[in-house]
């Protein structure tokens, strides 16, 4: 005879989390409806998201296009709420480098230290890279080394390159897949959070 289940036990305890962001030129496109360009969409995504969430969570910020910037160290919810909404810290560089793949792995490496078992990073980004030394190899290699589930948010442009897009997306899906998360391509805002949720 079959075990009957009654209920399903959820993982509650706390989690350390690394939000990326590229901030390079790529980033800047201005979505019509909206007026706001993709890296303050994504912050906004992001703040939302974290007003959601409960518990004794920690917390680290980076931008990147090149080089990283830590924003911050590992901190709760409500610093963290406070770096998101300070525009000065998310101001596209003159560069227009990206250093994709070099700058999340030194994310994961920093994820690594969180004192929290469950480690999450979500990656704000459209995948594109000109200047790492690393590639995508070595950043999957890392990925599937490191205990950590990996979330990458790309925005939609419609007037990007639909090749690099279908190639980026390709490798987004591999590399969040893989850790157990996911790779979401967001075309509205409104329904940025519900995706992300679910």
């Amino acid at each position: 005879k079959e075990k009957e289940i009654n209920s399903v036990k959820v993982d509650e305890s706390p989690l350390s989390v690394g939000f990326f962001f590229v901030v390079s030129g790529s980033m800047s496109f201005t979505e019509r409806n909206t007026k706001i360009n993709r890296v303050d969409w994504g912050r906004q995504a992001i703040l939302d998201f974290l007003r959601t969430i409960k518990g004794d969570n920690e917390y680290f910020i980076s931008t990147f296009s090149e080089p990283i910037i830590h924003l911050s160290d590992f901190v709760n919810k409500n610093e963290t709420i406070q770096i998101l909404t300070k525009n000065e810290n998310f101001s596209p560089p003159k560069a227009r480098q990206t250093a994709f793949y070099d700058s999340v792995i030194a994310g994961i490496e920093k994820l690594s230290k969180g004192k929290n078992e469950r480690k999450v990073l979500f990656i704000l980004s459209d995948g594109y890279d000109n200047i790492s030394a690393s590639n995508f190899k070595k950043l999957h290699k890392l990925a599937r080394e490191n205990i950590l589930t990996v979330f990458v948010l790309s925005i939609y442009d419609p007037n990007g390159n639909n090749l690099f897009m279908y190639d980026s997306q390709e490798k987004m899906n591999k590399l969040t897949k893989d850790s157990g998360g996911k790779a979401f391509v967001l075309f509205d805002l409104k329904n940025t959070i519900g995706y992300m949720l679910s």
